[in-house]
C-alpha cells in the first residue's frame, strides 16, 4: 500500500469542460442541438480516456507514437472540445451548419497543437 496518488490534470480539465457544456445547455434551457451535444461529449470523453491510458503505457496499440505526440493529441482534444462547447452558443439554422461547425471545431482543435508545439 505504498502507492503514490497523483491528480490527473487532464481528467480535471475534462470534467470542467463537460460541466461547462452542460452548464451552457442548462442556461439555454436545453435548447441545444442534441446530436451535436451528445456526439461532442461522448467523443471527447472517449478520446480523453483512451489517450490517458495510452499515455500511461497500459495499452500497446499506441507503441508507434511517442508520449510527446500523444500529449499534442491530448491538447488537441481539449482544444477541439473547447471549440465545440463554444459552438453550442451559435444558433444553428440547419443540420449542415451544425455539422460544419462540428467538423471545423475538431479540425482546428487538433491542428493547433501540431502547428504550435514542436520539439526543440
Amino acid at each position: 500500500m505504498n502507492e503514490k496518488v497523483r491528480v490527473n490534470w487532464h481528467g480535471v480539465l475534462g470534467v470542467a469542460l463537460v460541466l461547462a457544456a452542460v452548464g451552457i445547455a442548462f442556461v439555454r434551457r436545453w435548447d441545444v442541438p442534441w446530436l451535436y451535444f451528445l456526439a461532442a461529449i461522448v467523443g471527447y470523453v472517449v478520446a480523453v480516456l483512451a489517450l490517458t491510458f495510452a499515455l500511461r503505457g497500459s495499452r500497446g496499440q499506441y507503441a508507434e507514437l511517442d508520449s510527446f505526440d500523444l500529449m499534442r493529441v491530448m491538447y488537441g482534444a481539449h482544444l477541439g472540445f473547447l471549440f465545440l462547447v463554444g459552438g453550442l452558443l451559435i444558433p444553428f439554422g440547419s443540420f449542415w451548419v451544425g455539422l460544419g461547425v462540428f467538423i471545423a471545431s475538431i479540425a482546428a482543435g487538433m491542428a493547433i497543437p501540431f502547428l504550435l508545439v514542436r520539439k526543440a
